[in-house]
């Protein structure tokens, strides 16, 4: 499975909005992803140091994957690409490249943009 960018960024603030963090109180995306996805990007998360995440019991052999709540990484990068018109810039730059980036390089270029929106890069 590919890793969908959106979908983990959608996780991430839906976790911070939880109530107490607790898997109940988080509203995932079900909407617009189906619940295989949705848990394999719980799980790639959690291993990724992103999140804590428990993992469940499924009945068909497929075990779901609850989101209990964000690591400081996943703090970090939710706080650089939570803005939209951010996100937005950087999507369209990974797109200019023409294929995905490692987690690392979308943070990266998060910064970049929230660095020149804050002037602090300098017109070289």
């Amino acid at each position: 499975m590919k890793r969908d960018m959106d979908l983990v960024r959608n996780i991430l603030i839906a976790i911070e909005n939880s109530v107490d963090d607790e898997p109940g109180t988080i509203r995932l995306p079900h909407d617009q992803y189906n619940d295989v996805t949705i848990y394999q990007h719980i799980r790639m998360m959690h291993e990724g140091e992103l999140i804590h995440a428990i993992e469940g019991h499924g009945f068909d052999g497929a075990a779901p994957w609850y989101p209990h709540s964000l690591k400081w990484h996943g703090h970090d990068f939710l706080d650089a690409v939570r803005d939209d018109v951010v996100w937005d810039r950087v999507k369209a730059r990974q797109a200019a490249i023409g294929n995905s980036l490692p987690i690392d390089a979308l943070y990266g270029l998060a910064m970049h943009e929230i660095k020149n929106n804050l002037g602090l890069l300098s017109a070289d």
